[in-house]
């Protein structure tokens, strides 16, 4: 039961970030990127770290969507 309860979570999380990044997409070219802080905070880490990092990247009109790769 547990892992059905985690499944549809994750799922409902899910659906909840596409319908939020749809919303903020649609106000066009004000908005240039979509992305979790975290996803931004390992971005600007890139040139101090060795780790890899793992992006992936939607467009949606002219705005760009960053999500965990």
């Amino acid at each position: 039961l547990q892992l059905g309860s985690g499944q549809i979570s994750q799922n409902l999380a899910r659906k909840c970030e596409a319908l939020a990044v749809s919303g903020l997409a649609e106000y066009g070219d004000e908005i240039d990127v979509i992305a979790p802080a975290d996803i931004l905070k390992q971005i600007f880490k890139i040139p101090y770290s060795k780790a890899r990092l793992s992006i992936a990247v939607h467009r949606i009109g002219q705005t760009l969507v960053l999500n965990a790769g």
